[in-house]
C-alpha cells in the first residue's frame, strides 16, 4: 500500500494548534496595539507609530508564509549523477532514497529536508537551507514588531500614570 505522501509546507493541513494559536495571537496584539495607540498618541508620533507597526506587522506576516510555505524537502534527483557522486550521498533508510549528507529526515513532517537545522512547530514546517533566510527575516521583523508593542505599552503606562496624578 506505501507510505502517505509527505506534507509539503507547513500552510498544508493539518495545521498544529499551536500555530493557528499564533495567528489568532499575533491578530490580538496587532489589534490592541491599534486600540491603544489610537488613545494615548496624536498627529505626527500617531503616525509614526501606525506606520512603522503596519510595515513591521507585514513582514511579520510575509516573512511567516515564506517560511512556512517552503517546501524544504531534499528534493534534487541524484539519479543523474555519476556513481562516484552517488557514492558520496547519505541513504535515508525511511524515504529509502539517497538524499545530501546535510539532510535529516524529520519525524514530524516524514520527509528528508536540505539542511535541516529544526521543525518549528509554530510555524508547522521544518527549517533547512531553502527557508533559513526567510525564517531569520521573520525573527528580526518579529523582534522589532515586539520592540514597537513593547514601546507604546511603556508609553500608554506613563500616560496612564501622568493623567492619574493631574486627577
Amino acid at each position: 500500500m506505501g507510505r502517505p505522501a509527505a506534507r509539503p509546507h507547513g500552510l498544508a493541513p493539518p495545521f498544529h494548534p499551536l500555530q493557528v494559536a499564533s495567528w489568532g495571537l499575533f491578530a490580538s496584539l496587532s489589534g490592541l496595539f491599534y486600540l491603544i495607540v489610537t488613545r494615548i498618541a496624536e498627529g505626527g508620533p500617531l503616525i509614526a507609530a501606525i506606520v512603522v507597526h503596519t510595515t513591521a506587522a507585514l513582514l511579520v506576516a510575509g516573512f511567516t508564509t515564506q517560511a512556512a510555505g517552503t517546501d524544504s524537502r531534499d528534493t534534487r534527483d541524484y539519479q543523474a549523477l555519476p556513481e562516484l557522486e552517488r557514492e558520496a550521498l547519505s541513504f535515508c533508510h525511511v524515504c529509502q532514497s539517497r538524499v545530501r549528507r546535510e539532510s535529516k529526515h524529520c519525524r514530524i513532517c516524514d520527509k528528508c529536508v536540505d539542511g535541516f537545522d529544526h521543525h518549528c512547530i509554530w510555524l508547522n514546517n521544518c527549517i533547512g537551507a531553502k527557508n533559513y533566510a526567510s525564517f531569520f527575516k521573520l525573527l528580526a521583523s518579529a523582534a522589532i514588531l515586539l520592540c514597537v508593542q513593547s514601546l507604546t505599552g511603556f508609553a500608554a503606562f506613563v500616560a496612564y500614570v501622568r493623567s492619574a496624578k493631574e486627577d
